[in-house]
């Protein structure tokens, strides 16, 4: 942000006020585009991991390899997207809001909180804080 502080002061030197507020403005609004993107890639990378994360803890407590494969075939999806090899970054909203309707789904069946009902408060503060920052 300081080269854009310093683009805005030298525009601020010419004999247009206005116009240098605007593009002060257009500077800051482009910076904080910036930052809501970061925003969105930094939970997708949290959420991967945590993803990850939990299929290998139920393959190691339980024996699952079903939760084992799925958290990595919806990680490297994810990842696919989140370093730019699938382009468009929507894909993630689908497969993370497809992954809270599998772990919904579990959730009713077993009724237990762990893992699917914190996977299911995960997978939303991850979906809401990349649809929100995008």
């Amino acid at each position: 942000m300081g080269n854009n502080v310093t683009f805005c002061a030298k525009n601020k030197e010419r004999s247009y006020p206005f116009k240098a507020t605007l593009v002060c403005l257009d500077e800051i609004r482009n910076w904080l585009d910036d930052l809501g993107m970061a925003v969105s890639h930094i939970a997708l990378w949290v959420y991967i991991v945590l993803l990850i994360g939990g299929g290998l803890v139920g393959y190691l407590k339980a024996g699952s390899r079903v939760s084992l494969i799925t958290s990595l075939a919806f990680g490297i999806l994810l990842t696919l997207v989140n370093i730019g090899v699938i382009r468009s970054f929507y894909v993630a909203d689908v497969l993370v809001a497809l992954l809270i309707a599998v772990f919904i789904m579990r959730y009713l069946k077993t009724k237990k909180f762990m893992p699917s009902g914190l996977m299911i408060v995960l997978s939303a503060a991850a979906l809401g804080l990349m649809l929100l920052s995008t």
